[in-house]
């Protein structure tokens, strides 16, 4: 288990619309990744969240 040295900070912002068939886009990840969240908004349109890597695993 190492931390990535590629990635510091990840910013996600969640806003509920479907797109096509609802696929989901981080289930087949080849690698495991422990995040810490940081922050989080809620506003009317969107949820943000800032997430810190913790941990990195390769498969």
């Amino acid at each position: 288990m190492s931390r990535s040295p590629n990635v510091d900070e990840i910013e996600l912002h969640i806003v509920p619309v479907l797109f096509g068939a609802g696929t989901r886009l981080f289930d087949t990840m080849p690698n495991q990744i422990t995040l810490e969240p940081t922050s989080m908004l809620d506003t009317p349109l969107a949820r943000h969240i800032g997430l810190l890597p913790v941990s990195w695993t390769s498969s």
